[in-house]
């Protein structure tokens, strides 16, 4: 039953394109592209979310300035850390991506 609408499927997209589906492959290296751009951002937003939850609950368990401030100072640190983590992750990403390997 499946084969049935794959074919008729198939049968309707050469009826819209006579010469072929071939012009979708030239779409495939942007789209792939995209898609990895997407994920890295999307894991490095929720590597940040996390982040910035565990940093208001140690705040709101600090007892005094000094601990806030302290909370803070390292906060920033992880932030900074985490920016340049995931920066080298991007290029690594956008390095090993086809459409880099085809240039």
């Amino acid at each position: 039953m499946a084969n049935d609408k794959s074919t008729a499927g198939v049968a309707a997209a050469e009826k819209f394109f006579p010469a072929g589906m071939d012009w979708t492959k030239s779409l495939e290296t942007p789209f792939r592209l995209y898609g990895t751009f997407s994920r890295e951002g999307f894991a490095a937003t929720a590597r940040a979310l996390q982040l910035q939850a565990d940093f208001a609950k140690k705040l709101s368990e600090c007892d005094g300035p000094t601990e806030i401030l302290a909370c803070q100072s390292e906060f920033a640190r992880k932030t900074l850390s985490h920016c340049v983590e995931d920066g080298q992750r991007l290029m690594e990403a956008f390095k090993n991506s086809p459409a880099a390997l085809s240039r």
